[in-house]
Order: C-alpha cells, then structure tokens, then sequence
C-alpha cells in the first residue's frame, strides 16, 4: 500500500503507492509514521493521485508523547507505514486527568480523550455550521469536566460570552451534581430581565429568607444592628437571631434579587438617600407649606434616573 519515499520537501513527503499491496480504500486523512532508527516522525495523508501519496508532515512521536510541529525530517531510507494502535493511544489520549470528547470515525470508533490541562491552557476552537452543534460541543466538554472523578477543578472559574442565552439551560443545575460548583447571569440586557441577581445564596454563614416579600437575614453571623445605634430591624425567632433588611427581594435557581426598598430609601448614584429627610429639609424653607419627593426610574429597571420634589408655597 505505501511505498517508498520518492521526495522530501520542507513539511512533506511523497510517497510510492504500491500497488501490489492490494486496493487502497479509505487512506485520505489516516496517520503515517516515518520511522528511522533513533526518531518516528508522523504525518497525515493528505492526497492521492494514480501513482503517489502526499504526506503532511505534524511532529515527533516518542515512548509516551507527541509533538507538534517540524523540527526533525524523516531520512529518504526510513519505513513507512500506518500508525499502530499503540501509538494511536499516545495521540487520543489516556482516561487519567482526561475527559472524552467522543470517537474517532477514522479507526473504528476509538475512544478520543484530551488532557484536561492541555486543553484549557491553549487556544481552542470548534468550528462547523449554523445549527451543526458547537453550543452542544462545549457544553459537553464543561458537563464532562466537572462530575468527571478522575479531574478536580479545584478553584476553576470559566467565563461565558454568551451572545445569545445558549448556555443557561446546560449550566443552571450544575450545582445538582456537586453543591460547590455553581453557575452566575451577569446580563446587560435590561429590557427582558430588568435586575441583576445579587449572587448566589450561600447557607454556611447566614440563611437568606422572603418573608413578605422583604429579604430577612437569619443565623449565628445576625448582629443586632450598626454600633452604638440602635434599630427596630432586629428581633430573635426561636432563639434565631433575625434582621430585616427593609429590601424587597425574591429568588430564583438559587440566586437573590434585590428589587427595591419597602420604605422610602432610595439609592441614587451610588449613595443612599431617604426621600423622607430631603421632605423634611424643603419643608424648613418658610416659603414651602407641603413637600412631596418622589423618584423616577429608567424604563423598565429599578435604576433611579433623577429625583422630583413638588412644593406648595405660602
């Protein structure tokens, strides 16, 4: 099936078809190896006409490695032949610290592993057509990652860009399989979801509750309130330290929103303000019999834009 080799180019070889092997079938995009006495270089079949082979060459293989690129050149002496299932497994990979990414077509459906730590500390792509499955893809190579035994992600952190809510409903239950792993929204669409959770509810130091729609703290790290100031907040319910936040707020998949006060407390600009206290200051100007502040909002969010005060004069 493959002869000798007739050319040597820069990051090729051409190869004499022999064709009292037999029939050649299926040999576009198989696995050569040149091997000599001290090196094995492989390639990748790359055409065919009547006569020749074209072999890309793609780096070294040793004992227990492959690596990539073109350093050494196989001479014109050395053997060639087609990869051997040894080899094969130092390409596709071993199951130790690695995760399955599927099977290869080409030889019969071996298993195709990739090392967990050669994957994400290099640059990687998957490429294919609209609807062909690349969301699919990357949401299985994470799922894999993290209820794989044999890889600890310890302190992983993967980002999203996610343009378009692909990968919500793949990552939004992750914490089912492990209650350390957890998945966060940050979104600037502010039309369909007008607020941003606050973060994700964790029970090891303070349980978060709605009671009434307001956010109640409770838990052994509930103090009574700010120093030397006392306030109506906090109270204790079955020995259980409480304080009420004066937030409006609601959870969904184990996230906390905040939607607003339940009194007149605004924030603006970063500061907090009582609209109650800027009443109360218009209303120290004699000429100001009765005082109303209100807020107004961006559309559609609780971001307040500006604040209206209406007066009644003497």
């Amino acid at each position: 099936m493959l002869g000798k080799i007739l050319t040597i180019s820069k990051n090729s070889a051409t190869l004499q078809i022999n064709k009292d092997a037999g029939e050649i079938n299926d040999l576009i995009n198989l696995h050569v190896v040149f091997e000599d006495d001290n090196k094995k270089i492989l390639g990748e079949i790359d055409s065919i006409n009547e006569d020749t082979i074209k072999v890309t060459f793609l780096g070294e293989l040793t004992e227990n490695n492959f690596i990539g690129g073109l350093i050494k050149k196989p001479s014109l002496n050395a053997k060639v032949r087609i990869i051997n299932q040894d080899e094969l497994g130092i390409l596709t990979g071993n199951e130790d610290m690695s995760i399955n990414l599927g099977v290869s077509p080409l030889y019969n459906n071996y298993p195709l592993n990739v090392s967990v730590d050669e994957l994400f500390s290099n640059h990687t792509a998957i490429f294919g057509n609209t609807g062909s499955g690349k969301t699919y893809g990357i949401c299985r190579i994470i799922q894999n990652v993290f209820p794989n035994s044999n890889v600890i992600p310890y302190k992983a952190n993967l980002f999203i860009f996610d343009s378009y809510g692909e990968y919500i409903n793949a990552f939004q239950d992750i914490n089912k399989n492990n209650q350390y792993y957890s998945f966060k929204v940050i979104t600037t669409n502010m039309l369909n979801k007008p607020y941003l959770p606050v973060g994700k509810l964790n029970t090891s130091a303070v349980n978060i509750e709605i009671d009434n729609n307001e956010i109640i703290l409770k838990g052994k790290s509930v103090f009574k309130g700010y120093l030397n100031l006392q306030t109506n907040n906090y109270y204790q319910e079955n020995n259980i330290d409480c304080y009420k936040t004066g937030y409006i707020g609601s959870t969904n998949n184990n996230l906390l929103y905040c939607l607003g006060r339940i009194d007149n407390q605004i924030k603006y600009q970063g500061y907090r303000i009582e609209l109650g206290d800027i009443e109360n200051n218009l209303l120290k100007i004699k000429e100001i019999r009765e005082a109303v502040v209100i807020p107004k909002y961006k559309e559609n969010t609780n971001i307040v834009k500006l604040i209206k005060a209406f007066v009644v004069l003497e």
